[in-house]
C-alpha cells in the first residue's frame, strides 16, 4: 500500500474528514482530495510532513504503512506481540475480519478498552513524529490525546488513564505543565514536551 491507500484508512480509523484534516493542515481541501484520488502524485515532503503531524503518525508510516519502531512492539506484553506479528501475514480480507472482531470486542468490554500503554505508544508516535520533522518541543493536550485514540468523548473515556501516561513521560528540568484542571484530571490537562526524548 502507498501513501494514498494509508492516508485514506488513517482518516477512516480516527473518523477524520477531508475538511477537518485540511483545516488541520492548511493544507487545501482540493489538495487533499487529489492525494486519495486514483489517480495521484504524492505530496512535496513538507506537505507530508504537516499531514503527519496533524493525525498524529510518521511520515514513514504515511508512505510505507509502517513505523520502525519494533521497540515499541518488543514492549507489549506476549500475547500483543504475538497478534502484532500475525497481522503481517493476513491479506486485506483478513485484516477487515480482524478490525470488525476487534471493535465488537471493544463494545462488549468498554471499561477494558485503552490501557495506559495506548496513550504511552501514542504519546511516543507523537514524539518520534515532532522530533523526525525537527521540532524542538510538542504540546499535548490529553483531550486531543484521547480523541487520536477513540473513546472520548463518551460515557467510557479512559481520561484518568490518559492524564496518568501523560504525567509518566514528564519531566520535570524539561517540561512544562501549561494548564492543569483543579482535580488534576481532565481534558483540558495541556503539557509541553521538550524534544528529542
Amino acid at each position: 500500500m502507498g501513501f494514498r491507500e494509508n492516508l485514506k484508512d488513517e482518516l477512516k480509523y480516527q473518523g477524520i474528514k477531508v475538511k477537518e484534516l485540511a483545516e488541520k493542515t492548511g493544507v487545501s481541501k482540493r489538495a487533499l482530495d487529489h492525494y486519495l484520488a486514483e489517480k495521484y502524485t504524492e505530496p512535496t515532503a513538507d506537505t507530508a510532513v504537516k499531514i503527519a503531524r496533524a493525525l498524529g503518525v510518521s511520515v514513514e508510516y504515511l508512505v510505507t504503512g509502517t513505523n520502525s519502531s519494533e521497540t515499541q512492539i518488543s514492549a507489549l506484553p506476549l500475547k500483543q506481540r504475538k497478534i502484532m506479528e500475525s497481522l503481517s501475514c493476513f491479506d486485506d480480507n483478513d485484516l477487515d475480519a480482524t478490525l470488525a472482531l476487534t471493535d465488537t470486542l471493544k463494545r462488549r468490554y468498554p471499561q477494558k478498552g485503552l490501557s495506559q500503554q495506548h496513550f504511552l505508544s501514542k504519546l511516543n508516535e507523537i514524539f518520534a513524529a515532532k522530533t523526525n520533522a525537527g521540532e524542538k518541543e510538542v504540546t499535548i493536550t490529553s483531550g486531543e490525546l484521547h480523541r487520536l485514540l477513540g473513546g472520548y468523548p463518551g460515557t467510557n473515556h479512559r481520561m484518568p488513564i490518559c492524564c496518568a501516561a501523560m504525567r509518566e513521560v514528564f519531566d520535570e528540568g524539561k517540561d512544562t505543565v501549561l494548564h492543569s484542571p483543579e482535580s488534576g484530571i481532565g481534558a483540558t490537562l495541556t503539557i509541553r514536551y521538550a524534544l528529542p526524548r
